[in-house]
């Protein structure tokens, strides 16, 4: 689907089931009742595209793969983001706008073998959480080498919450985080958070050049 408009739908913009998958490019889903995009059993690709104001979720994947790149998701109900992807799956979101949102990006689990890239993403002013990894006591899931880096978090009630279910260490690597109004990271699983590289506002980097063992904004 190239260069389309969608809006104003009663219930989901697009919504496809165990298609071969579903391909937007410079498309805009605009203020549909239900999910901007909502699709299960196939890939989705999203380039260039504007997904906004929806009832939903801008973007829902359940067993499903999902590429976003380019693309601006801002002021939908729920999640900017939901994804649960299958077997094999890429998570793969890049180069966007996330904003306005519920959560940003609510990552609520996914199956054997998914590769998880977040990288160079604007993810802003989200009511909850910016990211929020949920992933359901799977243990297999992987990062891929990009992971989560790059990425500008800000003005979240949580930049980024780290919940249990994934036994593994989590690694952020030169993301902006600050400036989220109650924690900048809050890691709720029994597995660390190694976040070398990245740069904070001023509070936690004042605390962190006077070494203080329990940061007020890193949970």
């Amino acid at each position: 689907m190239i260069d389309c408009v969608i809006k104003r739908s009663v219930r989901d913009g697009i919504f496809a089931d165990d298609r071969a998958g579903v391909i937007l490019t410079n498309t805009q889903l605009l203020n549909n009742g239900g999910n901007g995009i909502y699709c299960e059993g196939t890939t989705v690709r999203v380039e260039g595209s504007l997904i906004s104001d929806s009832g939903s979720d801008g973007v829902e994947v359940s067993n499903a793969g999902l590429v976003v790149g380019d693309s601006t998701i801002r002021n939908n109900s729920a999640a900017g983001i939901n994804a649960s992807p299958s077997t094999d799956d890429d998570f793969d979101v890049q180069r966007t706008e996330i904003s306005g949102n519920d959560n940003g990006i609510y990552f609520r689990g996914g199956l054997d073998n998914t590769d998880i890239t977040i990288a160079a993403n604007q993810i802003l002013d989200n009511t909850n959480a910016g990211i929020d990894l949920d992933p359901n006591d799977r243990d297999s899931l992987s990062f891929t080498d990009t992971g989560i880096r790059g990425n500008l978090i800000s003005g979240n009630s949580i930049g980024l919450w780290y919940q249990d279910g994934l036994d593994q260490v989590l690694y952020l690597h030169q993301n902006h985080i600050a400036d989220n109004t109650d924690f900048e990271v809050f890691n709720d699983n029994n597995y660390p958070v190694v976040a070398d590289g990245n740069s904070w506002g001023q509070e936690t980097t004042q605390e962190l050049l006077e070494s203080k063992l329990n940061l007020t904004r890193i949970y």
